[in-house]
């Protein structure tokens, strides 16, 4: 079963909030009712961050790992990171180049490849 580590904002509070589930649509509609708890008393979180793991025990490493950073500089330069990479891929060209299948110009292909591996290493970077 995958697991999800999330990052929500509330821009009342100004505040984020870390956590992981296997569940994350469902997760994100409990945050944003009314209940006890640090995000409990207000109903705008929204999400802002995720990433995919194969076991519960890979999720909670890296969800400590994120709250143990304490820093919300470093969590927003996180959430940049990754919201540049994602637009990285979803700019890269596709052709079907007469096979049905669909693959990247040929002539960008080395240069997009290279750019998507420093921006992971950017985000491994500030994940560690």
């Amino acid at each position: 079963m995958p697991y999800t580590v999330y990052i929500l904002h509330s821009l009342t509070k100004d505040k984020f909030y870390i956590g992981y589930t296997a569940n994350l649509t469902e997760r994100i509609i409990r945050h944003n009712q009314k209940s006890k708890g640090f995000t409990g008393s207000i109903n705008d979180w929204i999400l802002v961050y995720q990433e995919e793991f194969n076991s519960q025990s890979e999720a909670i490493q890296r969800e400590r790992q994120i709250k143990n950073w304490k820093s919300k500089i470093k969590i927003k330069e996180l959430i940049q990171k990754k919201k540049h990479l994602d637009q990285v891929v979803q700019s890269i060209p596709i052709s079907s180049g007469g096979s049905g299948v669909r693959t990247p110009f040929r002539n960008s292909e080395q240069a997009i490849a290279q750019q998507i591996k420093s921006y992971r290493n950017e985000i491994l970077f500030y994940s560690t």
